[in-house]
C-alpha cells in the first residue's frame, strides 16, 4: 500500500470476496526469506512520522483462519528503527486463541486472554500513547494500562507486524491526543546546538540504530552538554547502561544534583523533562561520576495540542434489532448529527464470539447466539443494537474423506436452536464428483473435493467440504494372521495404496464364539479354537484373517 515501508514479509492491498480491500502480509514460510539481520525475522511494515510522539492508532485485524496457535498479528506505537518487533515502541499483539501480549523495549509488560476469538473474523486492536504512558485497548475495552519508567521510547511513527501468515489489517486510524504532544524536533548530537565541554569524544560509522550512525559521549567527571531550546520538554536519547550520575540544571537552577542513568535502549530516553512554561530555555547535563555516557540526540517537544471536539447532538440507530446468519456482515446502521462526530465512535460489542463489529461499525456474525452492539461518541453518548446470529451447521464439518463410490451421511441443524426453519434441501457445488440426496446423503463419484451446502426455508445455508480419492483397487491388512491367549486383544488396520480412500471397513468373525471383532477392528479372544475375521471395504475388496485362540 501507499506510504508503508516494509522491513520483513510483504504487505499488499488485498479485495476480499466481499469486496472491502485490506492490507494482508502475503508470504508464507514456504517462502521465507533471511532477514535484515541474516536470519529470518517475522514481517513488519511500518508507516507515519517519525517525530510522531503523542496519539492512538487503532487498527481492524484478521488471523489466518487456516494457521494454528502461533499464528499473531500485531500494531506498534512508536516505531522509531528500521528492525523487527524485539526492543523497538510500544506492540500490542494477538494470538490466534485470543491471547494478547503488550510489548516494550523492554520485553513483555502485560499479558491476558480474551473470549471469544473466532479464527478468520476481524478484532480491534488499540494503543494509546501519551507521555510515558501505554494503554492497549481490545474491541474498545482496556485490556492494559502502563507506566514506562525505564527507557521509554519518546516517539515514532506506527507499525504493523505479522508471523508468516497471511493475515489482514483494515480501517486504520491514527489520531493526536488532546492535551498531548502532537510532534517533537529530533537534534543529532552533531549539530551545534549541543554545546559539549570537558573530555568528550565522537563516534561516527556507528550502528544504524543510532540516529546519522553517530554518538557523542561524555568520558569523564566534569564533562557537560547544554542545549538551548524553544518549547515545553525535552528528552536526551543514548544507549546506555546504568552507572552514570548527572547533575541537570534548567535556566540556570540546579533541578536535580545527582540523577542515576538506568539502562537505555538505542533510540530510547535515558532522561526527560517535561511540563515546562512554553517558550526559551536552556538545560545543562554534567557528568559527576567518572562511567562514560551516551548522547545520541535530543527531542525538543512543542506545545500541548488543543483537539477541536465536534459534539453529537444526537446518535440513532436505524433497526434496533438486527438478524445475521454466521458468517454474514451488515452496517449496524449508526448515524449522528452532526454527521462528522461519527468519525469518533467507539464500538463494543457483549460478545465477540456471537458478534464483532469493526471500527467502520461494520457487524459480522461470529457464530450463533445474541449480543449487543454498543456505539459510543466522543462526548459519551450511546445507544446499542441487539444482534441474533444463525448459524446453520453441517455434521460433520471437517476432515471428510471418503473414496470414490463411497456414501456419507450429513445432518444439518441451527446451533443453539436459534431458528427453526426447515432445511428444505441440499445441493452439491459439483455434481460431476459427488450428488447429494434430499436428505443429506452424499453420492461420491471421482476424486476431487465438492462442497455439500444445506439450504434452511429462511434462506440461512450451512456447507461442508467432502474430499473425494479414488476407491481402493487393493488393500493390505495387519496383522495377516493372529494367534492369541483367551482374553487378549488385537486391533486390525488396513493400508491403501498411495491415492485411494475408504472412510470405514465391515468386520465380520466366522465364529464370534471363538474370537469376536467390534466395528472398529478390534479382537477378541474368547476360548479355544479357530475362525477367520473378514475385512470388507465399501467397494467389495476383501481380506481375511485366520486368528487361532489357545
Amino acid at each position: 500500500p501507499r506510504y508503508t515501508s516494509d522491513v520483513n514479509g510483504a504487505f499488499e492491498a488485498v479485495k476480499r470476496a466481499d469486496g472491502n480491500r485490506v492490507m494482508r502480509q502475503q508470504i508464507n514460510k514456504d517462502h521465507m526469506p533471511a532477514g535484515w539481520s541474516g536470519t529470518p525475522e517475522d514481517p513488519v511494515t511500518s508507516l507515519g512520522d517519525d517525530t510522531w510522539k503523542d496519539y492512538i492508532v487503532s487498527a481492524d485485524v484478521m488471523l489466518d483462519p487456516e494457521e494454528n496457535v502461533k499464528n499473531y498479528a500485531a500494531i506498534c506505537a512508536r516505531y522509531n528503527a528500521v528492525q523487527s518487533i524485539a526492543g523497538n515502541g510500544y506492540w500490542l499483539r494477538i494470538y490466534q486463541n485470543g491471547d494478547w501480549r503488550l510489548y516494550s523495549n523492554q520485553g513483555k509488560i502485560a499479558g491476558g486472554t480474551i473470549s471469544g476469538m473466532k479464527q478468520g473474523r476481524f478484532v480491534n486492536l488499540k494503543l494509546k500513547v501519551l507521555d510515558n504512558t501505554v494503554t492497549a485497548y481490545i474491541n474498545n475495552e482496556q485490556v492494559a494500562k502502563k507506566t514506562i519508567k525505564k527507557s521509554p521510547v519518546n516517539s515514532g511513527r506506527i507499525a504493523f507486524a505479522s508471523a508468516y501468515y497471511k493475515n489482514c489489517f483494515d480501517n486504520v486510524k491514527v489520531l493526536p491526543i488532546s492535551g498531548g504532544i502532537t510532534h517533537i524536533t529530533r537534534i543529532d548530537d552533531l549539530n551545534s546546538v549541543l554545546k559539549f565541554s570537558g573530555s568528550k569524544s565522537r563516534l561516527q560509522s556507528q550502528s544504524y540504530l543510532y540516529h546519522g550512525r553517530t554518538v557523542s559521549q561524555l568520558k569523564k567527571k566534569s564533562s557537560a552538554v547544554s542545549v538551548t531550546f524553544e518549547g515545553t520538554g525535552i528528552s536526551f536519547l543514548g544507549n546506555n547502561t546504568a552507572g552514570p550520575k548527572i547533575k541537570i540544571s534548567v535556566d540556570g537552577e540546579v533541578v536535580n544534583k545527582s540523577y542515576s542513568v538506568k539502562d537505555t535502549e538505542m533510540r530510547a530516553a535515558f532522561y526527560q523533562l517535561t511540563e515546562l512554561e512554553s517558550g526559551k530555555h536552556t538545560i545543562k547535563l554534567e557528568l559527576i561520576n567518572n562511567e562514560p555516557l551516551d548522547i545520541d540526540a535530543v527531542e525538543v517537544s512543542g506545545n500541548v495540542y488543543a483537539a477541536e471536539e465536534v459534539a453529537a447532538e444526537s446518535i440513532t440507530v436505524d433497526k434496533e434489532k438486527i438478524e445475521l446468519a454466521y458468517g454474514e456482515s451488515i452496517s449496524a446502521g449508526i448515524k449522528t448529527v452532526p454527521e462528522k462526530a461519527a468519525e469518533d465512535i467507539a464500538y463494543t460489542t457483549s460478545n465477540m464470539a456471537v458478534a464483532m463489529v469493526t471500527s467502520d461499525g461494520k457487524v459480522y456474525g461470529n457464530g450463533a447466539g445474541n449480543a449487543t452492539i454498543t456505539a459510543t461518541t466522543a462526548d459519551g453518548k450511546k445507544v446499542s443494537v441487539k444482534v441474533r446470529v444463525t448459524e446453520l451447521a453441517v455434521t460433520p464439518g471437517s476432515g471428510i474423506w471418503v473414496g470414490a463410490g463411497e456414501t456419507v451421511k450429513l445432518k444439518a441443524a441451527y446451533r443453539k436452536d436459534i431458528n427453526e426453519a426447515e432445511i428444505v434441501k441440499w445441493e452439491s457445488g459439483n455434481k460431476n464428483i459427488a450428488t447429494v440426496s434430499s436428505d443429506g446423503v452424499v453420492h461420491t463419484k471421482k476424486s476431487g473435493y465438492v462442497r455439500i451446502t444445506a439450504v434452511g426455508e429462511n434462506g440461512y445455508k450451512g456447507s461442508a467440504v467432502v474430499h473425494v480419492r479414488k476407491a481402493p483397487y487393493r488393500f493390505s491388512v495387519k496383522p495377516k494372521k493372529s494367534a492369541l491367549k483367551v482374553g487378549q486383544t488385537k486391533q486390525i488396520r488396513y493400508e491403501l495404496p498411495a491415492g485411494c480412500c475408504a472412510s470405514k471397513a465391515v468386520y465380520k468373525s466366522s465364529n464370534p464364539a471363538i474370537a469376536a471383532v467390534s466395528s472398529t477392528g478390534l479382537i477378541r479372544a474368547k476360548k479355544a479354537g479357530s475362525c477367520t475375521i473378514t475385512v470388507k471395504l465399501y467397494n467389495g475388496k476383501k481380506q481375511k484373517i485366520p486368528v487361532t485362540v489357545k
